[in-house]
């Protein structure tokens, strides 16, 4: 059983009156509140939209940007990188279609569409798909190719229906969210903001399940290097510098 999302520690403010009814519309359509007097503000500015620490107002603000994520020829555009391997991409084939179902903030979604992968992105937190929808529509106006490919969905993994995506998704990506190891301090900022408004991802066990019943060829949960594996059989580890990506079958059909 899935836990139900945190209640709202995140408000929605203009940071200009000129802002102010695009703010009032972010909030009806993610039903967050108009409010700056939260721990957290969700910003609408005229150049996008960005999370706020009231708490420390020295702190940068959070946001999503896809051209920070390293596509380049070279090591970004490899297919021979740990992702890129675990999810199956080859060069004399289609690239797969992909269930990322813990988006958080889209990196690397945003990665397996720059390498052709059609990504259906879920992300369950109110706060982080607005965050997401507005980096989306950035960079369609920069990108539009890799923009084309990925499709943002909020809603619940946990309550995925098995029938309607069964057919429809070659690999199911997870990015659980785990507490961290050693001194959070040394986790990088927006990491460090997504914990303290989503919290963990108590329920990956459960998830993986799910998405052994959905995905076609495999599933592809990404792990700090040194950590247990999320499930004990894993049919292949892709090791990264700092990252692994351990694969697994899909549940036999019932």
């Amino acid at each position: 059983m899935c836990p139900p999302a945190k209640s709202p520690t995140v408000g929605v403010a203009a940071d200009t009156p000129q802002q102010h009814d695009a703010a009032a519309a972010l909030a009806a359509r993610w039903s967050l509140p108009l409010s700056d007097a939260l721990p957290f503000t969700l910003a609408v500015t005229a150049a996008r939209v960005e999370l706020r620490d009231n708490a420390d107002h020295r702190a940068k603000p959070v946001y999503v940007d896809f051209s920070s994520v390293n596509t380049r020829p070279g090591p970004g555009a490899s297919r021979r990188q740990p992702i890129a391997r675990a999810v199956g991409l080859r060069r004399d084939a289609v690239p797969p279609r992909v269930l990322d179902m813990t988006a958080g903030f889209g990196a690397d979604a945003w990665l397996l569409a720059a390498l052709g992968c059609h990504v259906t992105m879920i992300e369950r937190h109110a706060v982080v798909a607005a965050l997401l929808a507005d980096g989306l529509s950035r960079a369609g106006t920069v990108d539009p190719d890799t923009a084309a490919r990925l499709t943002l969905e909020h809603r619940d993994a946990c309550r995925l229906e098995v029938d309607h995506w069964r057919g429809r998704v070659d690999v199911a990506y997870l990015d659980p969210m785990f507490p961290p190891r050693g001194k959070a301090a040394l986790e990088k900022r927006p990491m460090r903001v997504l914990r303290q408004i989503v919290g963990a991802d108590d329920d990956a066990a459960a998830l993986l399940e799910l998405a052994r019943r959905i995905a076609l060829k495999r599933i592809v949960v990404k792990r700090p290097r040194h950590a247990a594996p999320l499930a004990p059989d894993p049919v292949a580890m892709h090791e990264g510098k700092a990252m692994r990506y351990d694969v697994y079958r899909p549940a036999s059909p019932a």
